[in-house]
């Protein structure tokens, strides 16, 4: 019954049933005990050809059904599909959404996709074919493809210096834990807030521009005791100091 009900089940995009393309009838219901209607009685020559006939103009009507749905898709597709707004040697950030990636923090082993960013980055663009880029990817993340469509990359939008005097801050040394992921100083906690039903900590990176902050859950940063003390009262209070946590 299972595989009757998908023989004569119409697809949405032949609009016709795959029984029906490929036998060129209707399907006898099996519970249907009502008497079939006298045959019309025809030469073989005219069987055949009415045959041949039928079979052609049931392929016709399922190609024309495929197209139109296809053509249909594809309008429906490049409403939502932007132009590749890369080039050779612009850097871009990464979506995390579909990649083996995970969340680690200094003094735990615990690892789980809810504390990664939504992107990563950025990376050098070093070949671009059709919607498909090669991003130049650190050494912890080779075991990636370096191949991407550009549905799952963000342009990068620099940080210029735009003030003169303005205190350009100096890269923090690049520190690997075993498994060869970057480890990041916290400088600040510089806020607190509630996010589903979770505390979490708007983290200062040392090093980096406050652009460059984060939301990080208290569970990542709570061994951070001196930061965390002192920033539990206020939600707008900023407090210092250092600590190791892992970040992507």
């Amino acid at each position: 019954m299972i595989e009757y009900a998908h023989a004569t089940l119409v697809s949405s995009s032949l609009k016709l049933s795959p029984f029906f393309v490929d036998t060129g009838r209707k399907s006898k219901n099996p519970l249907d005990t009502g008497t079939d209607a006298a045959p019309v009685v025809q030469s073989r020559v005219e069987h055949a050809f009415r045959f041949v006939q039928h079979r052609q103009e049931v392929i016709e009507r399922a190609r024309k059904n495929l197209l139109d749905a296809q053509a249909a898709q594809k309008k429906f597709y490049d409403k939502r599909r932007a132009e590749n707004p890369f080039k050779v040697g612009d850097l871009a950030l990464l979506s995390t959404q579909d990649l083996n990636i995970s969340h680690a923090t200094a003094e735990t082993t615990l690892r789980s996709r809810k504390f990664i960013p939504r992107f990563i980055g950025p990376y050098a663009i070093l070949a671009i074919q059709g919607n498909v880029v090669l991003l130049d990817l650190p050494a912890n993340l080779k075991h990636l493809s370096l191949c991407f469509n550009i549905d799952k990359l963000k342009v990068y939008t620099s940080n210029p210096d735009r003030f003169e005097g303005r205190v350009i801050p100096k890269s923090t040394p690049v520190i690997f834990d075993d498994d060869g992921a970057p480890l990041h100083v916290v400088e600040a906690l510089i806020k607190k807030r509630i996010f589903n039903r979770q505390p979490e900590y708007l983290v200062k990176w040392h090093g980096l521009p406050h652009h460059e902050n984060t939301w990080e859950r208290e569970r990542d940063v709570k061994h951070v005791k001196s930061l965390a003390s002192t920033a539990q009262g206020s939600s707008s209070s900023r407090s210092s100091g250092t600590g190791l946590v892992l970040r992507y």
